[in-house]
């Protein structure tokens, strides 16, 4: 189980858009944090002409990373996957070393290289104890600067790469998350994945792979990094000796990777559903557009996505876990490039429930954007940031990936510093701002995994409005053309009462009229089975909800452990601040604004139920004998 998750972690970040490279392992951590440092890990960080040095004499280990400013979007066309293939087969071998000779030298010292292949940047990366420092250095230098790329190492990761790309067509989510971005950014070299497709794959071979290399050593900006017990005087001679082809002038402070366009589409709402037979459950991922890390508003930014499903307490956590259980975990990844950015929400609820989640969701979305966040959410996002950061920066590796991505980024030396003074200074009125223009729900993009057959009825029924596009198993997402529907704003409906009241005082249906729950009643075995779809799907809500497969009582649903909330937040290298990011367990108290009455959508009244006894039922709670059945496909039938 923890390999499928780090598998799916890993294939999240390298699918996502530009995570190595323009576009964050972690946008908060692409917006520094202050360094702190312990007893035994007291050091300094250097930075001068692209070399970058996080001194950490304790353990005694050694991280070097070489960043190449260019990934896959300089594969040429109908070679999507060149850059993945050729750098992963460049780390395998090198000077005089075949690929059995390679490795046996890596393993006698402990060490390992890995090569990280985005959009726009690339990462080879080599690390040990620091006592080997010249032969591991040695072992880099001959597989960057000397690459054998002998054919049947080609071959190998070839059919690697093959072997993982039909893998995560398996995994709802792996596929989700892939073909979000290649919706999103159709028309782009963007659009391409970064694995590129057997069909493609097929088409590059050695030399292909040497044309690759000769460009980017010899035009690509780079950067070199050290972490761990090393100074700078000691970093720079072993880049002297060993990397010296690859010290060339560096590009200016604020300069950003390639020039390469990676602007999402802003057409409305669009949705695609990827038909998957036989789920039970839909697999929904949800991107709206945003600006990049150098525009303005970056840390509003980064503070609205904390407020709205950046953490466990956050406004949709509350509404789609919490209240109503429709899902295990729910989580938002805020990415951005130097000029352009997606913010994603993920998660998985029954079929029975798919589309009023996602209806839900977009309603809270055009709430966000018309009121803004409380001064108590604001105060409570910027104290979890600044602890979740200080934890996502824990070793000397963790510092220097931030730095180097925020050069990657276009950012000066010293970003990553000034975190916590550029989150000091945001204000409510500020992330209204960016709540209103950037979290707009004006253009929004929805891939849904799932039976088509089962989940498109209620899709087209959906009151938020999207152009639906039904895509086979094996379609290509980058192919489609079509345009969304305009944004269809909810009409305002009455404030609804905090999450308490609405167990048990007035709730609000579906026209935003107010009713009154019925007294509860006690549920019958023969109920129970009413509630549960030919699959045996619970159409209800978490509590016994309304029998059309409704949203519940608003009783809290247990969602699985809430230690592990926030599942598809990709491991904390995506700054989805919730789940998992940071090693946030997401087990600190639901703040007082998570019970603002402004940001709550209670269900609606649940249908009264039979009792075992009926006798006591007529006298509690009447059924009107007037009122027709709905049944879940929507027909009514005659009373």
């Amino acid at each position: 189980m923890n390999a499928r998750r780090a598998r799916r972690c890993k294939w999240l970040i390298g699918a996502m858009w530009l995570c190595a490279s323009g576009f964050t392992h972690s946008l908060a951590t692409a917006q520094g944090a202050s360094m702190t440092t312990n007893s035994k890990a007291v050091g300094h960080t250097s930075s001068r002409d692209g070399l970058v040095v996080v001194e950490r004499r304790w353990p005694p280990l050694l991280h070097v990373v070489v960043q190449l400013r260019t990934g896959s979007l300089s594969d040429p066309d109908g070679q999507s996957g060149r850059a993945a293939l050729c750098w992963g087969a460049l780390v395998r071998a090198g000077g005089a070393r075949d690929r059995a000779a390679f490795a046996a030298t890596l393993e006698a010292m402990g060490a390992r290289i890995d090569v990280d292949v985005g959009r726009q940047t690339t990462q080879v990366v080599v690390s040990g104890l620091s006592e080997h420092a010249e032969p591991m250095m040695a072992l880099l230098s001959d597989a960057l600067l000397r690459p054998r790329f002998d054919v049947d190492d080609v071959d190998e990761v070839r059919d690697q790469l093959i072997a993982g790309i039909e893998d995560r067509e398996d995994d709802d989510e792996s596929r989700a998350a892939d073909a979000l971005v290649r919706y999103a950014l159709r028309g782009t070299p963007a659009g391409r994945p970064v694995d590129g497709s057997p069909h493609s794959l097929a088409k590059i071979d050695a030399a292909a792979c040497r044309v690759l290399h000769a460009a980017a050593i010899g035009g690509a900006a780079v950067e070199i990094g050290f972490a761990g017990a090393v100074d700078f005087a000691t970093a720079a001679a072993l880049t002297r000796r060993h990397l010296a082809p690859l010290r060339k002038p560096r590009q200016r402070p604020g300069t950003a990777s390639n020039r390469v366009s990676v602007a999402p589409k802003r057409d409305g709402r669009r949705l695609l559903l990827i038909d998957h037979p036989g789920q039970t459950a839909a697999q929904i991922t949800l991107a709206i557009p945003m600006p990049g890390s150098q525009a303005k508003g970056t840390t509003e930014r980064i503070v609205a996505d904390a407020i709205l499903a950046g953490t466990f307490t956050s406004r949709l956590s509350h509404q789609i876990r919490e209240l109503r259980g429709w899902t295990y975990s729910i989580g938002s990844v805020l990415r951005a490039g130097p000029r352009h950015g997606l913010w994603s929400l993920s998660w998985a609820p029954r079929n029975s429930v798919a589309a009023k989640s996602l209806d839900l969701v977009v309603r809270h979305l055009e709430l966000a954007a018309k009121d803004g966040g409380t001064a108590a959410e604001v105060d409570f996002a910027r104290d979890f940031l600044r602890g979740s950061q200080r934890h996502a920066i824990e070793t000397g590796a963790d510092e220097l990936a931030a730095r180097l991505h925020a050069l990657a980024q276009g950012h000066p030396d010293g970003w990553v510093d000034q975190f916590e003074g550029r989150l000091a200074g945001i204000t409510a009125f500020g992330v209204a701002k960016s709540m209103a223009a950037d979290y707009s729900a004006s253009d929004v993009v929805v891939v849904v995994v799932g039976d088509a057959k089962k989940l498109r009825p209620s899709l087209d029924a959906l009151a938020s409005g999207f152009a639906i596009e039904l895509l086979s198993a094996d379609g290509q997402p980058e192919d489609t053309t079509l345009a969304g529907k305009p944004a269809t704003v909810t009409p305002a409906r009455p404030t609804p009462p905090a999450p308490a009241e609405a167990l048990e005082g007035p709730a609000f249906d579906e026209s935003g009229e107010q009713v009154e729950l019925p007294p509860p009643a006690t549920p019958s075995a023969a109920d129970d089975s009413e509630d549960r779809d030919e699959n045996g799907d619970d159409d209800g809500g978490t509590d016994g909800g309304d029998g059309d497969g409704g949203e519940g009582d608003g009783g809290e649903g247990d969602g699985g452990d809430e230690s592990d909330g926030g599942d598809e937040s990709d491991g904390g290298d995506e700054s989805n601040n919730g789940g998992e990011a940071g090693d946030s367990d997401g087990e600190s108290a639901t703040p007082a604004s998570d019970k603002d009455a402004s940001n709550d959508e209670p269900p609606p009244a649940p249908r009264p139920k039979s009792t075992a006894k009926p006798a006591a039922k007529a006298k509690s709670a009447p059924k009107p004998k007037s009122a027709p059945a709905v049944p879940k496909n929507g027909a009514k039938k005659a009373p």
